[in-house]
C-alpha cells in the first residue's frame, strides 16, 4: 500500500488506476502482469483469472525480489504488506463493479 499515493490518483480514471497498481505490484513485488485494465472492467471479469492474480500477493516473492524496497523487512512485514495491497485491489475491483453498475443503470 506504501507503493502508491492513493490520494494522487482520479477516480474518475479507473483504467489508468489499475494499470499503475499492475505496474508497480510487476516492478516491486514480482507479481506477474496477467490482467489488463480492461480485464476488470468488463461487465462479468473472468472470476478464476482474477483469483489467480491475487493468489500471487500470497506466494514467497521470488529470489530476484528478496523483500522488496525494504532490505531489513522481515517475510511476516513483507506478508502484511502484500495482504494489505490485495485487500485495497479487491476494493478497487469493488468500486469498478459498482461504477459498472451504475452505468448500466443510467
Amino acid at each position: 500500500p506504501d507503493l502508491i499515493d492513493f490520494n494522487a490518483l482520479d477516480q474518475g480514471e479507473s483504467a489508468e488506476n489499475l494499470s499503475i497498481a499492475f505496474n508497480l505490484a510487476e516492478k516491486h513485488l514480482g507479481v506477474p502482469r496477467l490482467l489488463d485494465p480492461t480485464d476488470l472492467m468488463m461487465d462479468t471479469p473472468d472470476e478464476k483469472s482474477v483469483l489467480t492474480y491475487l493468489s500471487y500477493f500470497g506466494i514467497h516473492p521470488p529470489p530476484s525480489h528478496p523483500y522488496p524496497e525494504s532490505p531489513g523487512e522481515t517475510q511476516a512485514q513483507w506478508h502484511k504488506r502484500s495482504d494489505q495491497l490485495a485487500a485495497r485491489l479487491a476494493e478497487m475491483e469493488a468500486a469498478l463493479k459498482q461504477e459498472r453498475q451504475a452505468r448500466s443503470e443510467a
